[in-house]
């Protein structure tokens, strides 16, 4: 269990395909392999050779007791979380092994009276650390309140996950070619587009909240993927221009006339907005 992770690097080949066997496997009981066989996505996701995977201690020890509670067992993990990492920088002996299974049962080996270790199908709960590490319905923020913590949890469902992310993944090369690939550029029709949702939303900052009904100028259209040409609503951000100057890649609208007129405004009509973009005026 020393061994790191590995984050996520593109395979040189098209593609590294799980065998028939080990689908197998790893749907019905899992599979011991080397840690370092284990990636994490971009998205902090753990993934073996072409799919998402759970991680979870097989074999245990110290469960002696087969009437233990499955609410004491050792959690599954679907992300790159803190704990993990804390297993690993501990040097704890317990293998970890990785399972495609989405019923939440899992197959574990539990110590008996003689010594022995015994299979059982048993369910597992899911790590709180994943949950809050890909935010997973919020976590994040309904974890302070106990009850709240607890209902994502225990209606946490490995086939919702996988539903949602995938079991396999793509990991071959970039979608287009230099040939195939569209110019990065605005449509035409952008302004027209990005007028309709400002409407509809209200004319409002979609993460400080601000209303910008009266300096319309200020509310821009972020394409959040940073394709120009993806006007899907779902990939368009409404940001106050301090907002949309914090994004990545976009310290250049800091530059604009637009940029210094909203910081001359913002400690009066924006208080809601960024104070490190206010806070260049003091």
């Amino acid at each position: 269990m020393g061994a790191a992770l590995r984050q996520y690097a593109p395979p040189t080949s098209a593609n590294n395909p799980l065998t028939d066997a080990e689908i197998e496997i790893l749907a019905r009981e899992g599979m011991e392999i080397p840690i370092e066989d284990v990636k994490v996505l971009p998205d902090g996701i753990l993934a073996f050779k072409d799919r998402r995977v759970v991680l979870y201690i097989r074999d245990v020890r110290h469960y002696r007791n087969v009437q233990i509670s499955d609410a004491n067992l050792s959690k599954f993990h679907v992300a790159n979380c803190d704990k993990l990492r804390e297993m690993r920088s501990n040097n704890r002996f317990e293998r970890y092994v990785v399972a495609t299974r989405d019923s939440g049962l899992f197959q574990i080996n539990i110590m008996s009276a003689s010594g022995k270790f015994e299979p059982h199908e048993r369910a597992l709960r899911v790590c709180q650390r994943c949950l809050g590490a890909l935010n997973w319905e919020n976590f994040v923020e309904r974890r302070k309140i106990k009850a709240q913590r607890s209902e994502i949890v225990n209606e946490f469902s490995l086939a919702v996950y996988f539903e949602r992310y995938g079991k396999t993944f793509i990991a071959e090369e970039p979608k287009h070619t230099d040939q195939t690939g569209p110019i990065n550029d605005y449509d035409p029709l952008f302004g027209m587009i990005a007028k309709t949702i400002k409407q509809k939303r209200g004319y409002r900052c979609d993460q400080c909240g601000s209303s910008l009904a009266e300096y319309k100028k200020f509310l821009h259209a972020h394409h959040i993927n940073g394709l120009k040409y993806d006007n899907r609503e779902e990939n368009i951000e409404l940001l106050c221009i301090g907002k949309h100057a914090e994004q990545a890649y976009h310290s250049q609208v800091k530059s604009t006339p637009s940029y210094r007129d909203f910081l001359r405004i913002a400690p009066t009509q924006f208080r809601n907005c960024t104070a490190k973009a206010v806070s260049k005026l003091r």
